[in-house]
């Protein structure tokens, strides 16, 4: 009986119209005794009767996603999106917030050294490197690393159990397998997921092919061999949408790809607007969420700069975003450390606990991400100049405090990579191309 109701949603989808009229229809935990099994099966007996009746009368229900996987069969390609995602421009007046120097540190400690990576860090390679970047054996040793090689590696199934570390007893594990709704990366938690070959959050590689500005219809490998395109694995990351999920990456992958659609609808026929997910996201305490809380401030700045050219939101909604942000600004002000960094407890339901089991890296993290969204806003929504500045410098700082390349973890890319694509930013530069001139004058000097 319980395990009918906890499956029967996806099963037999409810329209929601009905949906909200019977909210006691909420599996919360198996009966204990004689009275919550009787009513346990009443509504057991309700549901299926009336998913029959409104399987009869709703040819909408019929076609719902969800019913169509259950019977075996796979959605075609049907989503509303761009070929090109949308891409967001920099914004002037912290060019001097960095110098050569710090650029150029925080650039060298996010340089892909690590061979063979693992997912997590060729996400972060891409991310900050971008797809033309092209290093040489001799520059960053193994076989060398290309922009082209980190998206193909992750964009093809088979490459990528070759060319990734390899994890327990044998290759680790698929990462992109086939789905009823187009093409699934495995996720990180699941029954599925070996360790780190695996999506870390929910719409994180389609957020980063949006950021990477890859076409939609650039080809996707799976695990069985078939190649689809960006476009399967987007629509099975929508049908997958829900409150319930992490929305911070899928927001901004949402944003990248689907304007100008203002909804979109996931496999059980729930339609959601930019200005529900915008409500959502401003309803969490600050600090609270992946990386103490620094992502979700990104995701709200992605929406608004998104909706500046291509509008997604209410005129309202916007305006109580703004507010919200002018509102984060002032918090930085008002809990950034003598040394210039953000704590991880910078919000009110920020983590008092380590991220990373380090307190430098910790600093680096929360420091480096706020100012990865701080270089996307212009200057009413952020701190001051001089805070800017001074968070910059620390950044710095605690990069000369972690161990020498040899002895650290492929970890510390990950952080560092957030601070040295917000130094980039600032001074609106590509970040391979600068850390070449940078290298060899920085070279040229010693010589």
């Amino acid at each position: 009986m319980y395990n009918f109701l906890r499956v029967g949603r996806e099963l037999f989808p409810i329209p929601p119209y009905i949906a909200v009229r019977v909210p006691a229809l909420k599996c919360t935990a198996p009966p204990t005794s004689r009275s919550n099994t009787l009513r346990w099966a009443f509504y057991a007996s309700f549901l299926f009767a009336l998913t029959n009746i409104t399987s009869c009368s709703s040819h909408s229900a019929e076609d719902v996603p969800a019913r169509l996987a259950a019977r075996g069969e796979i959605l075609p390609l049907q989503i509303k999106a761009r070929e090109f995602p949308i891409q967001i421009e920099t914004v002037s007046g912290l060019e001097d917030c960095v110098t050569d120097k710090q650029l150029l540190v925080a650039l060298n400690a996010s340089l892909p050294l690590w061979h063979p990576p693992s997912i997590p860090s060729l996400v972060h390679e891409l991310k900050l490197w971008g797809k033309d970047a092209v290093f040489t054996k001799e520059q960053v040793g193994g076989k060398g690393r290309t922009g082209y090689m980190m998206l193909e590696t992750l964009l093809n199934d088979p490459l990528c159990r070759k060319d990734t570390v390899i994890l327990g007893d044998d290759d680790g594990g698929h990462y992109l397998i086939d789905s009823a709704y187009g093409i699934h990366p495995i996720q990180s938690g699941t029954y599925d997921a070996i360790e780190y070959r695996a999506e870390t959050h929910f719409g994180k590689l389609m957020m980063l092919m949006g950021l990477s500005n890859v076409p939609l219809s650039t080809p996707v490998t799976t695990a069985s061999g078939r190649v689809g395109t960006l476009a399967d694995l987007l629509q099975d990351t929508i049908m997958n949408f829900g409150w319930e999920q992490e929305l911070e990456f899928v927001g901004c992958a949402l944003a990248y790809w689907l304007p100008p659609e203002k909804s979109w609808s996931n496999k059980f026929g729930e339609i959601f607007t930019f200005d529900e997910l915008m409500d959502r996201l401003l309803r969490e305490p600050p600090g609270k969420g992946c990386c103490g809380g620094t992502h979700l401030v990104y995701t709200v700045v992605t929406l608004l700069r998104v909706d500046e050219q291509i509008p997604i939101l209410d005129s309202k909604v916007r305006a109580r975003a703004e507010r919200w942000l002018v509102s984060i600004a002032k918090t930085l002000e008002k809990t950034q450390k003598s040394d210039g960094s953000w704590p991880r407890d910078w919000g009110k339901a920020g983590q008092s606990g380590f991220l990373y089991g380090d307190s430098v890296l910790d600093n680096i993290t929360i420091t480096g991400h706020h100012l990865e969204w701080i270089s996307l806003v212009s200057e009413e929504y952020r701190p001051s100049k001089e805070s800017i500045t001074k968070a910059v410098a620390s950044v710095v700082d605690q990069i000369g405090q972690l161990p020498a390349l040899r002895h650290r973890s492929f970890k510390t890319i990950l952080p560092c990579s957030h601070a040295a694509k917000a130094r980039c930013l600032m001074r609106d530069v590509d970040p391979y191309r600068v850390w070449l001139e940078l290298s060899n004058a920085s070279e040229e000097e010693k010589e």
